[in-house]
């Protein structure tokens, strides 16, 4: 959703995508005969998937007090397009780089103070299997409870087991 419409305009004029798939994952709304970009319905669809997004997610963990979002916290490391690890005095936090919501200690897993949602892949792909079996898998669409950016997405496979929130970014200060 912070891709450029105009890019994703482009996009769609050059055949690079669809004008369903620019409506629907990057939120941009484009006429399907003269291309142009409708800026208005574009901010209102983006706002709507922001919305649908906080709206069918489920929060893992209680969120953490808010107080601290008007300290002065200082950016010491990004760790992510979204992210960041913010220090004010010894304090320490990963925080949202766009709307400054607190998640979690650097020590700890982000995802589990996220807002997750579930999204199975028949969903995604729009058409079953070939060999008509179910798809075994689901997305894990990781999400500010913020603003609602999106921040990672995972393929979770219940079969095959596995750390279900993957903590893939194990951050140690020193």
């Amino acid at each position: 959703l912070d891709r450029p419409p105009e890019v994703v305009a482009r996009d769609v004029r050059i055949g690079a995508t669809s004008v369903e798939i620019a409506r629907r994952i990057y939120g941009v709304v484009v006429d399907s005969k003269t291309f142009a970009l409708d800026a208005a319905e574009t901010e209102a669809r983006r706002k709507e998937i922001r919305e649908q997004r906080l709206r069918e997610g489920k929060r893992l963990a209680p969120a953490l007090p808010q107080t601290g979002k008007d300290r002065p916290w200082r950016r010491m490391l990004q760790i992510h397009e979204s992210l960041e690890i913010a220090r004010d005095g010894s304090d320490s936090v990963i925080r949202c780089i766009r709307c400054g919501y607190l998640f979690c200690s650097p020590k700890e897993n982000y995802k589990k103070f996220t807002v997750r949602r579930t999204v199975e892949l028949d969903q995604l792909a729009l058409r079953p299997l070939p060999s008509g079996d179910p798809y075994m898998g689901h997305y894990h669409e990781y999400i500010c409870p913020g603003c609602a950016t999106l921040l990672q997405v995972d393929i979770y496979c219940p079969a095959l087991g596995g750390e279900e929130d993957l903590w893939d970014i194990a951050i140690r200060l020193e």
